[in-house]
């Protein structure tokens, strides 16, 4: 819980510090030429964010289309490394809170809802006692990196960086590599999920 107020607290200090578009700034028109990446027409102003503005987001987007090459990069990464990894693999993660880009979760929002990562580099995901999905993994134990790929081949593969607050505690911060830069989340682990 300290981890993710930390990373609250710092992006919004970021976001605090810099300096507002002046008014001269903000009538600006671009008149520059759209390009396509992905099927999504977007402009210069879309990748390079203007004075007072985020970056656009590309959480939206649909990176289905990577899914071939995140399988081939999952599994050379499983052959050149098999090892399996405790810290991740012991007993089940319960999603705590899940921050989406444009706000916190709210607490109790996510009770029940789990994630088993086990050690044949599948994972199952689920709310009670109920499998909802799953797909396969590895976890880089020297990037503290998760690569996903749902089974759901209608599903964006994804990438987390992993922090270990304790024991019980994982923090999982997407990177952009598959459009999920925008989430973070909290999840604690359970023994089962008797204990969910």
């Amino acid at each position: 819980m300290r981890t993710m107020l930390l990373l609250t607290v710092i992006g919004l200090l970021t976001l605090g510090c810099q300096n507002p578009p002046t008014k001269a700034e903000s009538e600006v028109v671009d008149t520059k030429p759209t390009t396509t990446i992905d099927g999504q027409k977007i402009t210069k102003k879309d990748r390079t964010p203007q004075p007072g503005e985020e970056m656009k987001s590309s959480y939206n987007r649909d990176h289905t289309n990577k899914r071939g090459s995140a399988l081939s990069i999952l599994n050379f990464r499983i052959s050149a490394d098999a090892e399996n990894y405790p810290i991740i693999e012991d007993g089940i993660w319960e999603f705590e809170f899940i921050h989406d880009g444009t706000g916190m979760s709210k607490e109790g929002e996510h009770d029940g809802e789990w994630i088993d990562f086990k050690d044949d580099h599948t994972y199952a995901k689920g709310k009670g006692k109920e499998q909802q999905s799953t797909g396969k993994y590895h976890y880089d134990f020297s990037t503290d990196k998760v690569l996903m790929i749902p089974d759901d081949n209608k599903s964006n593969p994804q990438e987390w960086k992993t922090i270990f607050g304790t024991d019980i505690v994982m923090i999982m911060v997407g990177t952009p590599e598959y459009g999920n830069n925008n989430f973070q989340m909290k999840l604690k682990r359970r023994k089962s999920l008797d204990e969910i």
